[in-house]
């Protein structure tokens, strides 16, 4: 991505998974059993670090909903102004 504020979304909506920049989607997965990405559990929720990489820079507005949001969804959200400072 080119240097700058960007919008990113990760949806998971029960059939696919679905990844969106800047309101765009750019990336869903085949079909799953939901129980493959089962998220319920007393676990922290780490955004940003993966198992051998990590986010380095600066997020802002981090969001978690409890319904997965439609294309639509994801566009208002990525419309919206650009956070101060970026």
């Amino acid at each position: 991505l080119e240097a700058g504020w960007h919008h990113i979304a990760a949806v998971k909506d029960g059939r696919k998974l679905w990844l969106y920049i800047d309101g765009v989607p750019i990336a869903v997965s085949p079909s799953y059993h939901e129980r493959d990405y089962e998220l319920s559990n007393g676990e922290p929720m780490f955004i940003g670090f993966g198992a051998h990489e990590f986010f380095k820079g600066r997020m802002s507005d981090v969001r978690v909903y409890g319904l997965a949001l439609d294309g639509a969804d994801v566009a208002r959200l990525a419309d919206a102004k650009t956070p101060a400072g970026y």
